[in-house]
């Protein structure tokens, strides 16, 4: 898990019993093969490629969790982005992990560190599944990958990525889109939110519709 800066700043005691984050590492069987099967895959193709670095899933009795909307009933996974930041270029820190989009005072980017090429192998490879139904990214990110990969990527595995890449923006508490870093919300500036489809060997199971903004 990485550093989280501003935790202890949400107002979670009014939403929920206990905000802890130590119990919520559980998801279904099937979501965690496909985790892992990603993985190797990603570092098969790119030995030099760090751990995919897993945040949460959903809590071990199911519900809500903090800072989610979703991540109820284990086929949800939040994993960080990959980095090639060190410790002379530092990065800001806020809830889950590095924040990646920044405004320069001019337009909105993603940060130097952030590792493209990676971090499109990462969604490409999640995209390629038939049990994945999307992929929540930030807005500035998802609009970075695509440029990346529409000079780098085959047409083929570009068309079926975007189709799973769902953008989230960077919003201020009234929902109004800002064009300031600094306290706004960007939910998936951080990491990508990947959504698992209904396995079939849960009949029972009910897959959640795709909100406006997710976490």
């Amino acid at each position: 898990m990485l550093p989280e800066v501003c935790y202890d700043r949400a107002p979670l005691s009014r939403h929920y019993a206990d905000a802890s984050r130590t119990d919520n590492f559980y998801g279904h069987p099937a979501v965690v093969r496909a985790i892992q099967e990603v993985a190797k895959k990603i570092r098969s193709t790119n030995p030099s490629a760090p751990r995919l670095p897993v945040q949460e899933l959903g809590n071990r009795k199911g519900g809500k969790i903090p800072f989610h909307l979703s991540h109820r009933n284990g086929l949800d996974v939040d994993i960080a982005y990959l980095s090639r930041a060190d410790r002379r270029h530092p990065i800001p820190l806020c809830h889950e992990g590095p924040k990646y989009e920044w405004f320069d005072g001019d337009e909105w980017k993603v940060r130097e560190q952030f590792a493209l090429d990676l971090n499109w192998a990462m969604v490409a490879e999640f995209a390629k599944r038939e049990d994945v139904r999307m992929i929540f990214v930030g807005g500035v990110v998802k609009k970075a990958l695509l440029e990346w990969a529409e000079a780098n990527a085959p047409p083929r595995e570009r068309r079926r990525t975007a189709k799973k890449l769902v953008a989230t923006y960077c919003r201020a508490p009234t929902g109004v889109q800002m064009g300031t870093y600094r306290n706004n919300r960007c939910p998936h500036d951080d990491h990508i939110h990947v959504r698992f489809a209904c396995p079939a060997d849960s009949p029972r199971c009910r897959e959640r519709r795709a909100p406006r903004r997710d976490g």
